[in-house]
């Protein structure tokens, strides 16, 4: 099972059409990932609703790093 999930929003197609959230965590997310890296986070809604999303059901979740837009200018870490 995956125990890192690394994004990149800059090798993420932006669409119009939002999507919900599964209203049930993958097993992975739940008892397996322990570390997120998301690169170029931009304080979008959809953005701020998956990091809420990863934060409230990611149960071993021990660090998360959020680099803010494209360039990385700006680093916060979330975790232990």
């Amino acid at each position: 099972m995956a125990q890192t999930l690394s994004l990149n929003v800059s090798t993420i197609k932006k669409r119009k059409r939002t999507r919900a959230l599964p209203s049930v965590a993958p097993s992975c997310v739940e008892s397996h990932l322990k570390d997120v890296e998301f690169r170029g986070y931009c304080d979008t809604k959809e953005e701020r609703a998956f990091v809420a999303y990863i934060l409230e059901r990611g149960l071993v979740l021990k660090k998360m790093k959020i680099l803010h837009g494209l360039k990385n200018s700006s680093e916060e870490d979330i975790g232990e």
